[in-house]
């Protein structure tokens, strides 16, 4: 069996943040900076939000408030099983006759996603690789 770590690895994807939401609203006597900057900075009119409230729509008014208060975030979270992750991949900048292609870690795409299972993770990953490369090749006239 293939591990979380493995599978990432092999979808060439790596997660730079990821909240799990029952620990972030649970009762540890503050809020969750994280979680704040997250939905205020990061997810603040991003194309990931649509996404999200797709599968979360208890959040969706907590992206529509300039910065919502702390008890609003855990309203919207209360029974909710899951994470918020940022994760990124490499950006193919150059390919080859064989099939081959360059790419570094210094120029990556970031994702923003909420899954409800580490396996969801991958998942949204592995398709995340996979438009960044269709993407890439199609602007540099590959075919796939």
């Amino acid at each position: 069996m293939t591990s979380f770590s493995e599978r990432l690895e092999q979808a060439d994807v790596r997660v730079d943040k990821m909240i799990w939401l029952p620990g972030a609203i649970s009762a540890t006597g503050g809020k969750h900076d994280d979680l704040i900057d997250m939905i205020c900075d990061d997810l603040y009119d991003n194309e990931a939000v649509p996404e999200i409230t797709e599968k979360l729509p208890s959040a969706e008014r907590l992206f529509s408030e300039d910065k919502p208060e702390w008890d609003d975030v855990v309203e919207c979270f209360i029974g909710v099983d899951g994470f918020f992750v940022q994760m990124s991949t490499p950006v193919p900048r150059q390919f080859y006759d064989d099939g081959s292609y360059t790419s570094s870690w210094g120029y990556c795409q970031l994702k923003y996603a909420y899954a409800e299972t580490l396996d969801e993770i991958v998942d949204v990953a592995e398709k995340f690789k996979s438009a960044v490369m269709k993407s890439a090749r199609a602007k540099a006239g590959v075919a796939a």
